[in-house]
């Protein structure tokens, strides 16, 4: 059996464990809290465009500003890799990040540039289904289809794209009667 005043200790103990895994609850608890309320609460409101920009441009400087910090002492510290030491001038630390900064630049929107803007197909792709609409809309309306409702190069696109549709559906039926 043991004396009295080590069963309060044990217990002291014991309170004092329960109350850090309590508090570690609450911390681990709090940014999961915040993140399902912020994932429901986008079904309710909707952020403008501008400020979505400036809060992802804010995140981006974080994040810059994070990665030239865990680099800049790297790159100033009196210390290579062999372990002799060498200074490298505070200047040409700057311009070693800020060179890394603007070709990380230039590869982003050169990819960009290079795979092409998905907001151009998805405008294009808009304005040829308003065009199939109207046209579609006139002749259930009673008017006159005289005139086309899409010139030439447009109506060849829409064409060429049912083409390739149907062959895609021909493709998927092809295959489900191969299932069956």
């Amino acid at each position: 059996q043991l004396p009295p005043e080590c069963d309060t200790e044990r217990k002291i103990v014991v309170l004092q464990n329960t109350m850090l895994t309590l508090l570690l609850f609450a911390l681990a608890l709090a940014p999961a809290l915040a993140m399902l309320l912020g994932s429901v609460a986008v079904f309710w409101f909707r952020v403008p465009g501008k400020l979505q920009a400036a809060t992802q441009t804010f995140s981006a400087g974080i994040l810059i500003s994070a990665v030239a910090g865990e680099l800049y002492p790297l790159l100033s510290s009196p210390q290579n890799s062999v372990g002799a030491t060498k200074v490298v001038p505070e200047w040409q630390v700057y311009v070693a990040i800020s060179a890394g900064f603007t070709v990380s630049l230039v590869l982003m929107f050169g990819m960009e540039h290079l795979a092409g803007s998905a907001e151009e197909e998805e405008a294009e792709s808009k304005a040829v289904v308003r065009s199939l609409s109207k046209a579609v809309s006139r002749s259930f309306s009673g008017e006159s289809l005289e005139a086309p409702p899409l010139p030439d190069a447009e109506a060849e696109k829409v064409l060429e794209a049912f083409r390739e549709e149907v062959a895609e559906l021909q493709h998927g039926v092809g295959r489900l009667q191969d299932s069956l």
